[in-house]
């Protein structure tokens, strides 16, 4: 079965880094430098099994985007994960924000 994934992410080189590590497990990724574009693209009719999405989006907010996208019927069932360098702090007033569990790992 074919999976359908997005990555929604402002830094190219952070987006395109994304996109090479899941294409060597074989995964293909629509990449989207903000969150108005991947909402156009879902309104369009495009549907996503997982969206892979930066908090920290400019003009519009990835958690700002995770509301938006859950008025849309059709995508109420896509999974989201975060990726993001905020600070714990908030990271912890986004995650009470959405009533969600976040998994936050250091990378450095």
């Amino acid at each position: 079965m074919n999976r359908r994934l997005a990555i929604i992410e402002d830094e190219t080189e952070v987006r395109e880094s994304v996109a090479a590590m899941l294409s060597t497990i074989g995964l293909q990724a629509e990449s989207f430098a903000d969150a108005g574009q991947f909402l156009a693209s879902v309104a369009a009719g495009a549907a996503y099994d997982l969206c892979i999405v930066d908090i920290n989006l400019p003009g519009m907010r990835g958690d700002d985007m995770l509301v938006e996208l859950g008025r849309n019927r059709q995508a109420r069932d896509t999974v989201i994960l975060f990726l993001s360098g905020l600070e714990a702090e908030e990271l912890e007033m986004a995650r009470r924000r959405l009533s969600a569990f976040f998994a936050v790992v250091d990378y450095s």
